[in-house]
């Protein structure tokens, strides 16, 4: 996975109890750690005001002291929730940079356009700019709000921000869909995994490629409203894998619950043989309704990966791929060291699935 690197203008201090030139220093000191390979940066505009705000001048001192390597690998920079004048000064400063450095700039209206590209459950948001984020969206301000995932809909503590649809798939518990509809797949998963199976295990980049942001949103809606979707008509089958991650990563408990988290972390260091014999421990700790979803989850990647000569999706890729959206935590925020614990875990169950 990618890092991303995160910049929140409302936590900047007011510009006379901040001293810029350090400030600078600190950015080029964390930017050192992540520069020789591809990573992402996002800015989060809200909260800039004339008491916070860094002068041009010192915007352009930090732009021309990036050096090549630093823009060299920078694959995309983010900045959400643009105002007329960050657009305007990016105007101003367009003649003077490079038009590579240009195109990686993409403004984001609302953090939902991230969907697909980032996982936003993982990243240190703000939470003014969440609930700005939320005012967008709803066009009024909810108090209650507390943690809203990358759709929008629900926060992470299953508390729901929109009316109740009784035929949600997507941001349910899974001990609601599964008593609901009194089947052990969700409807979702069971639509977008036949589809794969029959028309995806050739597909190159299956579940790294993606389609557009509005197709999948309108997909996503049919499949709330309680449609059962025909992958074979749509023709997609990326779409079909997108919706199938983001079903797991807009769980309000993770598939492989919270519970599991902590312990996940403590068999990195073990020996092959312990570390899977303590796997399958804690696998065997799952709900039952859990596992049952996990194995089917397995048993669709391990098709993948016996495919990997034409998809190229080895279980590595797979691993980094699926396992954020597998199991997280309510309260530390995403670095490379859980992420890689997290992969190696995931790892681990691709070629451990018994």
């Amino acid at each position: 996975m990618r890092p991303v690197i995160t910049f929140s203008a409302c936590r900047l201090p007011p510009t006379n109890a901040i001293d810029h030139d350090m400030l600078f220093k600190y950015m080029i000191n964390m930017l050192e750690h992540y520069v020789e390979n591809d990573y992402t940066v996002v800015y989060f505009h809200y909260g800039l005001n004339s008491a916070n705000k860094p002068s041009i001048r010192w915007l352009w001192a930090v732009y021309r002291a990036l050096d090549h390597k630093y823009k060299k690998n920078l694959k995309r920079l983010y900045i959400v929730h643009p105002t007329s004048l960050i657009k305007l000064v990016f105007t101003f400063f367009k003649p003077y940079i490079s038009a590579k450095f240009g195109k990686k700039v993409q403004y984001i209206n609302r953090m939902e356009e991230l969907e697909g590209s980032l996982y936003l459950y993982q990243i240190d948001i703000p939470q003014e700019v969440r609930r700005y984020n939320e005012t967008l969206r709803t066009g009024k301000v909810s108090r209650s709000l507390t943690d809203v995932t990358s759709a929008g809909v629900y926060p992470r503590n299953g508390v729901q921000l929109l009316s109740e649809q009784k035929d949600r798939q997507f941001g349910i518990h899974l001990h609601v869909l599964v008593e609901k509809h009194q089947q052990p797949i969700p409807f979702i998963v069971e639509d977008c995994v036949t589809y794969i199976e029959s028309e995806g295990l050739h597909s190159v980049g299956i579940f790294r490629r993606g389609p557009g942001h509005a197709m999948i949103q309108e997909v996503k809606a049919k499949a709330n409203q309680g449609e059962r979707i025909n992958f074979k008509e749509i023709g997609d089958v990326h779409l079909a894998a997108v919706l199938f991650k983001m079903f797991l990563r807009e769980m309000p408990e993770p598939l492989l619950t919270q519970e599991l988290y902590e312990p996940m972390k403590t068999i990195h260091g073990l020996e092959k043989i312990e570390k899977i014999k303590r796997a399958r421990q804690l696998i065997g700790r799952l709900p039952s309704m859990n596992l049952e979803l996990l194995k089917y989850v397995l048993r669709i990647l391990t098709k993948v990966i016996a495919n990997e000569e034409t998809n190229k999706m080895s279980a590595l890729n797979l691993s980094i791929v699926f396992g954020p959206n597998l199991i997280w935590s309510s309260t530390d925020s995403a670095s490379l060291t859980t992420l890689n614990y997290i992969n190696a875990f995931t790892f681990l169950l691709l070629t451990q699935p018994d």
